[in-house]
């Protein structure tokens, strides 16, 4: 029987390369791995292991339907963050005056839609297309949230799929990645304010349950999921919840002294990281407190989000699993 082809884009970041992993000994399958250069050593990582790597740009429509070309199946990612540091995004932002946030937010969705576009060009063998995406924070949380920059953009990928190419809508399911654990013991780690006392201090109700999850480990059992279901699915990409209260108890418990969440505010997260980027994290964080990050009940109910046990995972990494014992 003929394999089937996965193409995976940002197969040598996180969500790419556990997508790789679910599938790389899947039987029935080839994997094929987008990457700007082959040669260079992330991704001979995989050509080593197999996989069929090719060159392609996400800003390079045409580079994107030649790599895709075949697929049966393709699994479709955008990075914000790296938009961010992109030395010509931020000199159009010089340029012009607009804050990095806004170009990077149109560099975003000009990505997704070429993924979206090369996607359509390969309809005669695509099976399933599976898109990470996140939600319409100024419409869930009606208006309140407008700098939400990297949630709003990837749903705008979604509007734009919708509305010019409904055929392959039918065959997508959108992948909602939730809060990824791995900050945690990083930007969001404790701040040590003295020998004895640290803090962790965000714009977010410290007793709000934050769905979380770890985007190398998780994200290829919940895709893999996807691609063997039935598409038009729209799943909340979570392994567990957990409280800010509760995470500076692990950590006070790890770090033997004492730690507290304090509560912060938006005009603060932006004067201690001025440009737009304090901002966008403070309103995230102001979104996940409310309606929450997927959006709250309003639209859990209208895009008929389910969650993991709903397409039969359940092995996922247990967030005060993965903080017990950790230090910094």
């Amino acid at each position: 029987m003929a394999s089937k082809l996965i193409t995976i884009v940002g197969i040598t970041g996180n969500q790419g390369a556990s997508v790789a992993d679910a599938f790389l000994h899947e039987a029935g399958w080839k994997i094929r791995g987008i990457s700007r250069d082959p040669s260079k050593e992330s991704s001979k990582v995989w050509s080593n292991k197999g996989v069929e790597m090719v060159a392609a740009d996400l800003d390079d429509a045409e580079s994107i339907k030649t790599a895709f070309k075949g697929s049966n199946a393709i699994f479709g990612v955008t990075d914000f963050w790296q938009q961010i540091r992109v030395p010509a995004n931020q000199a159009k932002a010089k340029e012009t005056g607009q804050p990095i946030n806004v170009v990077a937010f149109d560099a975003e969705i000009q990505q997704g839609k070429n993924i979206v576009d090369a996607a359509e060009a390969t309809k005669d063998t695509l099976d399933t297309l599976v898109l990470s995406v996140l939600t319409d924070s100024p419409k869930w949380s009606h208006g309140k949230i407008t700098w939400n920059y990297h949630f709003e953009g990837k749903w705008k990928i979604v509007e734009y799929l919708e509305k010019s190419y409904p055929a392959l809508y039918k065959k997508t399911s959108l992948f909602q990645p939730a809060f990824f654990m791995t900050n945690l013991e990083s930007q969001m780690a404790p701040h040590k304010v003295s020998d004895d006392e640290y803090i962790i201090s965000f714009p977010l109700d410290g007793n709000k349950q934050v769905p979380m999850y770890h985007p190398r480990h998780d994200t290829g059992p919940l895709v893999k999921a996807l691609v063997k279901s039935s598409p038009g699915k729209n799943l909340m990409g979570y392994s567990s919840l957990i409280s800010f209260e509760e995470i500076a108890e692990i950590w006070s418990k790890n770090l033997g002294k004492s730690v507290k969440y304090q509560r912060s505010t938006v005009d603060v997260m932006d004067k201690i990281m001025p440009g737009g980027v304090g901002k966008e994290l403070g309103e995230m964080m102001e979104y996940i407190s409310s309606p929450g990050y997927f959006g709250g009940e309003e639209a859990v109910k209208e895009l008929g989000l389910i969650e993991p046990k709903d397409v039969g995972v359940s092995d996922l990494t247990e967030v005060r699993d993965f903080l017990k014992g950790r230090t910094l």
